[in-house]
């Protein structure tokens, strides 16, 4: 049986899909350090282009190419994307940061067990047997101990 086979038949009622969805929002949580840094790289990149983008099109010497309206309007237009572009990274920024707080509120409730199998899985990514070693028990209850704390997040998480 596989591991999402055991999530799916661990939960009942129509939860299975919000218990998987709640391993990976403990993912992106637990792992927010790194999304930030790569966001904040991105909302630099797109300052720069921001930068490098003139205010006004450039007016006269079109060469009977394109007029000076049609240069000023696409200006006007990219620099809106980069704008819009740079809002959403800072929402998400926002968004994720605000997660892994109520994340980490949720951890702080839960039994030290509990709470080192959610990160060791969710946070730094072990597979079962290197969780099983560094909890000392077998890898079918850690698993089980792993579902049942996954059970007691979600649950607060609604």
């Amino acid at each position: 049986m596989t591991y999402k086979k055991k999530i799916i038949d661990f939960c009942e009622g129509g939860i299975h899909l919000e218990s998987v969805d709640m391993e990976y929002i403990l993912r992106r949580a637990l792992r927010v350090d790194q999304f930030i840094a790569h966001e904040r790289t991105r909302i630099q990149q797109i300052r720069d282009m921001l930068a490098d983008v003139p205010i006004s099109g450039h007016i006269g010497g079109s060469g009977g190419r394109k007029g000076a309206s049609d240069c000023v309007g696409q200006t006007a237009i990219r620099r809106e994307k980069l704008w819009a572009e740079l809002e959403h990274c800072q929402n998400l920024i926002e968004q994720r940061m605000s997660e892994a707080v109520r994340v980490e509120h949720i951890l702080l409730t839960l039994d030290d067990m509990q709470r080192q199998l959610i990160l060791l899985r969710c946070k730094d990514g072990c597979s079962w047997k290197h969780v099983a070693r560094q909890m000392h028990m077998s890898q079918s209850t850690c698993q089980r101990w792993y579902l049942r704390a996954v059970g007691s997040v979600l649950r607060q998480w609604q």
